[in-house]
């Protein structure tokens, strides 16, 4: 059993997937924006994550991310999107590459993360894609980079903001006055 929080309802639904070590409280905040949006939003936590059940395994994270699609198709969700924020991200792109989604974004995922391949999953993906990374966040810059290169997919997004912000701190301050209009956009766009 995994521990999530749902916010709001609709047709059109958002998965938030939280960083390491973090949970899904990481999410809170832009969980309550997206609802006002008219999102259907879940977070939750990945297994040994907060309440969570099981032993962390970042490998099984796209079969919990798979299992929350799953939860918001049940609860009336007809497009899906997932936002993931670092290891979140990676374990989106993974899971987009064999279970199809509206759009997928990812906030500073590393291309690799124990066990996650991203770098060869957004090769399958063909949901709309989106990489987000802080230019002073060293690592996440030059993987959401080579990320975008992996993809050959010429539709997807590449956004380099300044500072060094990483996974859901790119929603807040500065790097939030950009991030968040950013994704809502992608969002948006994708839902069309």
């Amino acid at each position: 059993m995994l521990e999530a929080r749902l916010f709001g309802e609709g047709s059109n639904a958002v998965v938030l997937t939280h960083m390491y070590p973090a949970n899904q409280s990481s999410w809170f905040s832009y969980a309550r924006r997206l609802q006002s949006e008219g999102y259907m939003v879940l977070t939750f936590n990945f297994r040994g994550f907060g309440k969570s059940q099981g032993k962390k395994d970042i490998a099984l994270a796209p079969r919990d991310l798979k299992g929350a699609l799953r939860f918001m198709a049940s609860k009336g969700a007809a497009k899906i999107a997932v936002v993931g924020a670092s290891m979140g991200g990676t374990a989106a792109l993974v899971t987009a590459s064999d279970h199809p989604v509206a759009a997928v974004a990812s906030l500073s995922a590393p291309d690799e993360f124990e066990g996650l391949d991203a770098v060869s999953a957004v090769q399958k993906v063909t949901s709309p894609m989106l990489f987000v990374a802080a230019t002073g966040d060293g690592q996440a810059a030059n993987d959401a980079e080579r990320l975008y290169r992996s993809s050959g997919d010429p539709a997807a997004g590449l956004e380099l903001v300044p500072g060094e912000a990483h996974g859901t701190q790119l929603l807040d301050g500065d790097s939030g006055k950009k991030v968040r209009p950013l994704v809502e956009k992608f969002l948006k766009e994708s839902f069309a």
